[in-house]
């Protein structure tokens, strides 16, 4: 989603020691942690290793089936989690929101018979990267974020309503809505991006981060340094610098700008909190907590993503996913301001 960076297959952060590997703790083979607190349902032994099946991404699936299997990369949603499996296949679980049960699509022929390399996910669209470096997107496609551009790339970043892709030449393409300069990338080289409903950041080739787009709390003006990772909320940002410590920009409301202080080698950001993955494989959080979400589980990680769903990859591929409860009602959720994005004019 638009909440953290996206690595392809060959990137992926593998940020764990023999040591980690071989104490990881994502749960219990019985009884992973699941999303929102409850328990993932895994099956035997030997259905849980297998990826799943080439086809099986045509339409959305359950989060017992999702925990099924293995995943090598993840993404999640407003309400929903995609995996990657090592055979190229996609597979997701969730729905369009808390209060709009449906999937984001049911059935969409353009995703059927694909073998991927990336897969990210958006509130309500998800585009993936095929092996031939080709683009598809299905889902919602209100502002033409599911119509991706024809060409090459090398990685993919989906928001709300637009979506951004690292070309094979290092440049960045955006399409989507624009309201804010959100799909004008500046031109130059970069070797990742991240991106939000309004703004977005990317690595340059030197190290140096550039942001664009909605910037009313500063969230788009990136502290000079050199960094190897970057994620972007709805109001502020974060990145790894290359010495592993993390660095954090704009809104700071829910204390979301003071990351704690550890040697980091992966971060994701949502919209008022971050998570960041340590070295020895675990996960920090920080930021707004009312329903669990800086509470990531004890484990080893590989990646984490956040969005609606706070999810992370466990060394053996398995997904845990923990926080954001859904509420009762409107009137339980976070008492924080909604984005007011400047909007254009039509005539």
């Amino acid at each position: 989603m638009n909440a953290t960076t996206r690595p392809t297959i060959g990137r992926v952060v593998l940020a764990c020691c023999a040591a980690a590997l071989a104490a990881a703790a994502c749960g219990t083979d019985d009884e992973p942690v699941g999303a929102w607190g409850e328990p993932i349902v895994t099956a035997v032994a030997d259905q849980a290793e297998l990826s799943p099946p080439l086809g099986a991404y045509a339409h959305f699936v359950s989060r017992d089936e999702l925990a099924r299997h293995r995943f090598i990369r993840i993404s999640t949603g407003l309400a929903s989690v995609c995996g990657l499996s090592v055979n190229g296949a996609v597979m997701c679980a969730g729905q369009i929101s808390w209060y709009d049960q449906r999937p984001i699509f049911d059935s969409d022929t353009a995703w059927i018979g694909g073998q991927f390399v990336d897969v990210d996910i958006g509130d309500r669209t998800v585009c993936g990267l095929l092996v031939d470096r080709t683009l598809r997107c299905g889902g919602n496609n209100d502002d033409r974020q599911a119509e991706p551009p024809s060409g090459t790339y090398a990685q993919i970043s989906v928001a709300a309503d637009h979506a951004c892709a690292l070309t094979l030449s290092s440049a960045i393409e955006c399409w989507g809505e624009n309201h804010n300069g959100q799909s004008e990338p500046p031109e130059g080289v970069y070797t990742d991006i991240a991106i939000n409903e309004a703004f977005g950041c990317a690595l340059g080739a030197e190290g140096a981060i550039v942001c664009w787009g909605y910037n009313d709390d500063g969230q788009a003006n990136a502290p000079a340094g050199t960094y190897s990772d970057v994620g972007v909320g709805t109001f502020h940002s974060c990145a790894v610098t290359t010495s592993g410590t993390v660095s954090c920009w704009g809104n700071d409301e829910f204390g979301q700008l003071s990351a704690p202080s550890g040697k980091y080698v992966q971060l994701a950001t949502s919209s008022f909190h971050s998570c960041a993955l340590n070295a020895d494989a675990s996960i920090a959080c920080w930021g707004f907590n009312e329903s669990g979400e800086s509470e990531a589980p004890a484990g080893a990680y590989t990646q984490i993503s956040l969005g609606g769903d706070n999810c992370a990859l466990c060394v053996d591929g398995r997904i845990a996913c923990w926080g954001n409860r859904p509420p009762e009602s409107l009137d339980d959720m976070p008492a924080y301001r909604e984005p007011e994005w400047p909007q254009p004019d039509y005539r």
